[in-house]
C-alpha cells in the first residue's frame, strides 16, 4: 500500500502581497502535527495560544482553552478525516497579533518514501517576525525596513536579525 502525503496551501491573511507557502504532510498525521509544521514554514516560535476553526469545531491544545469553550483536542484529529469534510479551513496563531492563516487542501499525492515529511514544498514572500504587532505591525515593519532613512530603521533591523539568528 503506498502512503499518501496531503497538500496544503497555507495563507497568511490580509498581507499585501500575500505570503503563502505549501507543505506536504503525511495523511496519517495529526492536527498537532500541521500546526508545528505551520509554525516551522512561517518561523513562529509557538509560544502563544493557536486554534484550528474547522467548520462549527475548534480545535487545538484543550490545555490551553482557559475560558472553557470546550475546543477539542487537535491531538487526536488525523488530518486525514478534516479533508474529508473540508477543503478550507483557518488557523489562528498569537491571539495578540491574530495571525490568521487560510489553509487549503490541494489534494493527495505518493509520499516520497526518501523525504522527511511534513516537508515545506513552496512558498513566496518572508512571513512577519514573532510579536510586530499583527497584519498592521507587519505592514509599518517593511515600510520601515524598506526605508533605512526612517527613525526606527536601526531599531526594527536589529530586532529582526535577532529574529533570524534566532531561527538559523
Amino acid at each position: 500500500m503506498t502512503q499518501m502525503a496531503l497538500q496544503f496551501k497555507i495563507s497568511l491573511n490580509n498581507t499585501q502581497p500575500e505570503v503563502w507557502r505549501r507543505i506536504q504532510i503525511l495523511e496519517g498525521a495529526s492536527l498537532r502535527t500541521l500546526h508545528y509544521a505551520i509554525q516551522d514554514v512561517f518561523w513562529w516560535r509557538g509560544t502563544h495560544s493557536y486554534i484550528f476553526n474547522v467548520g462549527d469545531e475548534k480545535y487545538a491544545d484543550p490545555e490551553y482553552d482557559y475560558e472553557f469553550e470546550g475546543w477539542l483536542d487537535d491531538s487526536k484529529i488525523k488530518i486525514s478525516r478534516i479533508v474529508e469534510k473540508h477543503s478550507e479551513f483557518e488557523f489562528i496563531y498569537d491571539f495578540g497579533d491574530w495571525w490568521s492563516h487560510k489553509v487549503i487542501f490541494e489534494g493527495a499525492v505518493n509520499a516520497d518514501l526518501k523525504e522527511k515529511y511534513p516537508v515545506c514544498i513552496g512558498g513566496k514572500y518572508a512571513a512577519p517576525p514573532e510579536d510586530c504587532g499583527g497584519p498592521p505591525g507587519f505592514e509599518e515593519f517593511r515600510t520601515v525596513i524598506a526605508n533605512p532613512k526612517s527613525s526606527k530603521h536601526k531599531e526594527l533591523a536589529e530586532a529582526s536579525e535577532l529574529f533570524f539568528e534566532f531561527r538559523l
